[in-house]
């Protein structure tokens, strides 16, 4: 593939559809009480994911009350000896270190038990349950692990360790779970292994701590909150104390939820659920959201969380893919539903001519392997279904090829995939995900793939997370490009949503489609389309044709470096990649192992200053030049110049004059009539980069220029996005560039499934009557979410610094790359910090991307002290519904604030946006050190 030279931060962005499952950088998550589930003795499932093994044994099942009087059945074993593997919790860069926690459910009527323990056949010694007085009840008890005696000093975290308990007489055995936190590297490990309540001379805040531990485990709650709260004076563990206060006094409110049984109100259990996510107590999630669906199963959201829990508690994707699935049926979106066509192609044969160093072939796929990825892709079917909130759903068509069927090809010498010719019709899929037994997994953008798809090449074997990683890169790629998801993060980049730290990619990727996309944009994103002949704008009126000012004093490469055009970087690139041309022999180019590729052409042996003009005239200056045309053209200062009436759907720029440079910018304006307000489909054209703008508003910026097969090609629709047309005339101005070769642009109008917009008149010349361009969202008004949640970006405000300083009356100054505000006066009860940090988690007026949800900054407003509350997408509806009595938050919202280019400690940022949420709510007089204690259970 030839590819024209870009500036470099086209180039950067194109790596989102060039690159692979690699992790550039691996964050260190908050190791705060991670689980890995719960191991019921009593469920075969969970006996044959825990590997338990016991010795002779019989049955038992028990039910009694926990202290609070909530009552458990349990079902299990009566045994001496027992063993299984402990599944250490993972997160998005494998499992996590720390001290392991192992907990019992454990009947108080057993009495004093001794318990030998050893871990992966090393002895740890005895966990001692003390008899507990009282009524009979359930209890949980506690062994802890201190991370040094299971995770060697220097060594791999393993993924999973063996336990085996023994007993010198029969105990019953019901249930155990696990988690991986760092307490114990401050209790110290004389504080580790069995947890019980003694009666030291001194309690001391470490002591505190764990007799904390212990009562919360009796559901003891006013004790543990006591206790807590002693631990709370060393303020290294006041953070962890803090949490737990916040645990027990949600364990208060579910076991208060449980006791009024179907009586519950629904909001009161989808409270208590917002609550445990806000806090990430995954444990705590899956029960609240497992009660709110029983007590509410059409409310699709509760069916969606309750599925991100599992995923959260580690439990196996076939349990909870099927309920994302029915989360989007619940939604019952209807006929709003974009059903996106995939393309699901398989090659069963062995392809021995791939073997181009050695004997790497094209495996063949077995039957078993065949129905395995079917398994599996159909997985992400319906997690894509789920995590769109049932607006986007892949419609997959599947094709099985063997020896009989055209052989594959290779696209563009790198993605291997069927040929166009067996899909008569260019556009008809969206995506194309083909799978093989050959190669890695990657994946590339809008006709790169079979018959103008998007494309992945999945390798042999992989499954449903490496499935939804590389077809989320066609999607990342369509959002960007097709500039209808303006803060959607890159592939590589849903690292960092969802509830931190996420178990594994596939959450991230779920976790980005949930909380960064609307609904509204699911039903505007596209990638392909069939072209319709016919059905494009070919009246314009052609305006200014901007190029290049260059003196012709000094040297072309210093002249474009001093003018900025390209760097000295790019001028020493190109100097090396002429180098490597001069010393080329055309005997070194060789053919594709694929017959279907032709091999690339013998490269000439041009001189330096021919192989810099080339370079230069195909390096895009989009942003550098015609700006200011651009903007007198759009304010219509301009004038719109000479009437064109294209021959074609694509309008040919080079036929306007013979005289049009090789490197220029030309601009271009239309008018539509429309017989009412509605939203249509914009597909854009463009040879070889073009930008929109309808009615003022920016439609495309420009974002994609032409590649991969589209090279030079004067071709119709490839790359959508969407405006709002409103009755009356509507005007339409393209800015398109040229960097030689061919020249123009196409433009189509239609409804979300490609029909004709019924009822348009299109016309270059300007109107007798324009219509006033629509106001954009009025600033300094309050929004209500619930009527603009669905595409709140498009309904409400960006605002900037100027607009909130004179919301605020303070001198505030918003950084650039981080969600960071300064200049603020200092407010009592407020607390400000002079610069961001990558360590802070306290509620201030920093967002730490990383470890925080929302940021405040305090203001007079009226007589009285106001708050601006920031807030991250993840927490939009915990903050929104728990943030404020009555949930008077959701009725002030003001806008939303955008970060380009955001600086972020966990994953590299690429997609250059990041946005939050404002809302004028009122804050404690003082603020909290944590956010989440800004979260009310009134119910």
């Amino acid at each position: 593939m030839h590819l024209r030279v870009r500036r470099a931060t086209f180039a950067l962005l194109c790596l989102s559809f060039l690159s692979s499952t690699s992790i550039s950088a691996q964050p260190t998550p908050d190791v705060s009480w991670l689980t890995s589930g719960t191991l019921d003795v009593g469920s075969p499932e969970a006996v044959a994911r825990f590997s338990y093994e016991k010795t002779s044994s019989r049955p038992a099942s028990l039910e009694l009350p926990w202290a609070t009087g909530v009552r458990h059945l349990a079902r299990g074993v009566v045994t001496t000896e027992e063993s299984f593997a402990v599944p250490i919790p993972q997160t998005r860069w494998g499992p996590v270190s720390g001290d392991l926690v192992l907990r019992r459910l454990w009947d108080t009527g057993q009495g004093a038990a001794r318990i030998d323990i050893s871990l992966d056949g090393r002895e740890l010694g005895q966990w001692e349950i003390p008899e507990l007085s009282g009524d009979r009840r359930w209890v949980h008890v506690y062994y802890v692990i201190p991370r040094p005696l299971w995770v060697v000093d220097g060594g791999e975290v393993p993924s999973s360790v063996r336990l085996r308990l023994r007993s010198a007489r029969e105990l019953p055995s019901y249930e155990y779970s696990f988690f991986v936190t760092s307490e114990w590297t401050l209790l110290g490990s004389d504080l580790a292994g069995s947890l019980q309540n003694g009666e030291p001379e001194e309690v001391t805040p470490e002591i505190a701590y764990v007799r904390g531990l212990v009562a919360l485990g009796h559901r003891q709650l006013e004790v543990a909150t006591k206790a807590f709260e002693k631990a709370m004076e060393n303020p290294e563990l006041a953070p962890d104390a803090r949490s737990f206060l916040r645990r027990v006094r949600l364990r208060r409110r579910l076991d208060r939820l449980t006791l009024a049984g179907p009586q519950t109100d629904p909001r009161a259990a989808r409270e208590a659920a917002l609550y445990a996510s806000a806090n990430a107590f995954r444990e705590e999630m899956q029960e609240a959201w497992d009660l709110a669906v029983s007590l509410a199963p059409t409310d699709p959201e509760a069916t969606f969380h309750l599925a991100e829990a599992l995923a959260a508690n580690g439990r196996p994707v076939t349990e909870w893919a099927p309920l994302m699935e029915r989360a989007g049926e619940l939604w019952n979106r209807g006929a709003r539903t974009n059903d996106v066509e995939v393309l699901v192609a398989i090659q069963t044969e062995a392809y021995p001519k791939m073997a181009t160093d050695g004997p790497k072939l094209c495996e063949a796929l077995s039957r078993e392997d065949v129905e395995a990825l079917t398994r599996d892709w159909r997985l992400c079917e319906q997690i894509v279904y789920g995590a769109s909130r049932g607006m986007y759903r892949l419609r997959s068509t599947f094709r099985v090829d063997d020896a009989d069927d055209p052989d594959w090809v290779m696209h563009l010498g790198w993605l291997f995939g069927p040929p166009d010719e067996v899909i008569p019709v260019r556009g008809r899929f969206d995506y194309s995900m083909c799978f093989a037994g050959y190669g890695s997994s990657h994946t590339g953008g809008v006709d790169c793939g079979t018959a103008g798809s998007a494309a992945s090449q999945i390798g042999p074997r992989r499954g449903w997370e490496v499935f939804l990683h590389e077809w989320n890169h066609q999607f990342d790629w369509i959002a960007i490009h097709g500039e209808q998801l303006p803060g959607y993060p890159v592939t590589h980049d849903s690292d960092g949503c969802g509830q931190q730290p996420i178990p594994g990619m596939g959450v991230g990727h779920l976790s980005s489609m949930y909380y960064y996309v609307t609904p509204a944009e699911y039903r505007r994103h596209e990638g392909a389309d069939p072209e319709r002949p016919g059905a494009h704008l070919r009246s314009w009126s052609i305006g200014p044709i901007v190029t290049p000012k260059l003196s012709g004093e000094g040297s072309l490469e210093s002249e474009i470096v001093t003018r900025g055009f390209v760097s000295e970087e790019t001028i020493t690139l190109w100097q090396k990649e002429w180098s490597e041309e001069r010393e080329r022999k055309p005997s070194e180019v060789t053919a594709s192992p694929i017959e279907q590729v032709p091999p690339p052409k013998v490269l000439e042996r041009r001189s330096w200053q021919e192989f810099l003009v080339d370079r230069w005239v195909a390096t895009s200056l989009f942003d550098e030049l015609g700006v200011p045309e651009s903007e007198s053209f759009l304010a219509g200062r301009e004038s719109a110049g000479q009437p064109w009436t294209s021959e074609g759907d694509f309008v040919d720029l080079t036929a306007i004059t013979q005289e049009l440079p090789s490197k220029a910018i030309v601009l271009a304006e239309t008018w539509v009539q429309a017989p009412l307000d509605r939203e249509v489909r914009v597909w854009l054209g463009a040879n070889d980069r073009a930008a929109v703008w309808i009615n003022g508003r920016p439609i495309l910026r420009g974002e994609y220029i032409a590649t991969a097969k589209w090279e030079d090609a004067s071709r119709t629709d490839m790359v959508a996005g969407s405006a709002r047309l409103e009755t009356g005339w509507n005007r339409i101005v393209v800015r398109a560039e040229r960097l030689g070769g061919d020249f123009g642009f196409s433009l189509r109008l239609c409804g979300w499934n490609g029909e004709p917009i019924p009822g348009l008149v299109v016309q270059s010349e300007r109107p007798d009557a324009d219509i006033v361009p629509p106001s954009p969202p009025a600033a300094g008004k309050r929004y209500d979410w619930d009527q603009v949640r669905d595409d709140w970006r498009s309904l409400l405000p960006q605002l900037d610094g100027e607009e909130l300083r004179e919301i605020t009356q303070q001198p505030i100054v918003l950084a650039r790359h981080r969600f960071f505000v300064s200049g603020l006066s200092a407010f009592p009860g407020a607390r400000v910090v002079n610069e961001p940090s990558s360590e802070n988690r306290s509620l201030d007026n920093d967002l730490n991307w990383d470890r925080e949800k929302v940021a405040a900054i305090r203001y007079w407003r009226g007589g009285e002290l106001r708050d601006l509350v920031l807030i991250r997408p993840e927490g939009f509806e915990e903050y929104l519904t728990l943030g404020e009595v009555d949930g008077a938050w959701r009725r002030q919202v003001l806008g939303y604030w955008v970060i380009e280019d955001p600086e972020y400690l966990s994953t590299p940022n690429r997609t250059g946006r990041r946005e939050v949420l404002i809302v004028d709510g009122k804050l404690p007089d003082r603020y909290p050190k944590d956010e989440q204690d800004l979260l009310r259970l009134e119910r």
